[in-house]
């Protein structure tokens, strides 16, 4: 429910606020839960499903027909003996300056494995990177099809290597930090798809839902909680 639900909120927050023409502006938010760490990798977490997708990419997405297409890829998976292979792009830099590689996203992908991305990547082996190219992985048991359709998927986004959800980093349009009282995301400038219309995301957590729906009407808050709607 909570994934569903992220699919919902999310567009409006962060790949809406995508582009190539950054533009000016500060979304505030009261929501009326704890707001914690962030991890795209987590499955049980409302922080990380409704703001990890605006932190950190997976290596494919879809398009409109739900045909995956390359993100931080360089191109769709092609097929190696035993396996699926997949080549990061070069020159890729997390928002906190950390260059990313081959190893990156094969820590990524196993870090995955272990949890919400358990279901997506079970039938695959372990990946393990290509001597001869820094950018390269392997992924054995994969085809190139299955490869990059479960690549896709917010819970499989590539990670620094000893990647901190206290101090979240990636290569999305926004980089996000703790405070003490939520998360403040400001755009990223080094985003790997384009940094975000916005400047910031401002998130604040409250006591219930009635707090969070006092801070929209009194304009401390721009998005309004009202039973199971947004408004």
């Amino acid at each position: 429910t909570l994934r569903r639900f992220a699919l919902l909120v999310v567009p409006l927050l962060a790949p809406a606020a995508l582009g190539r023409k950054p533009t000016a502006g500060t979304v505030r938010l009261h929501l009326p839960f704890s707001v914690g760490a962030l991890d795209p990798h987590l499955a049980d977490d409302a922080t990380s499903a409704l703001f990890a997708a605006a932190v950190a990419d997976p290596l494919f997405a879809f398009d409109a027909s739900f045909h995956p297409y390359p993100a931080l890829a360089e191109a769709l998976p092609e097929a190696v003996p035993g396996g699926a292979r997949v080549v990061l792009r070069p020159g890729l830099v997390t928002a906190r300056g950390r260059s990313l590689d081959a190893r990156d996203v094969a820590a990524s992908i196993q870090r995955a494995r272990t949890r919400a991305g358990r279901g997506l990547l079970a039938a695959f082996g372990e990946p393990h990177v290509t001597p001869s190219k820094p950018l390269a992985v392997v992924v054995p048991g994969a085809s190139p099809d299955t490869l990059a359709a479960a690549l896709a998927s917010p819970v499989t986004a590539i990670l620094p290597r000893g990647f901190d959800p206290d101090e979240p980093d990636g290569t999305g349009a926004f980089r996000a930090t703790r405070t003490e009282s939520g998360l403040t995301l400001v755009r990223n400038e080094r985003a790997a798809r384009g940094p975000a219309f916005l400047d910031r995301l401002e998130v604040h957590r409250t006591a219930d839902l009635a707090s969070a729906l006092r801070a929209f009407e009194s304009g401390d808050a721009d998005v309004g909680w009202l039973g199971a709607g947004l408004h």
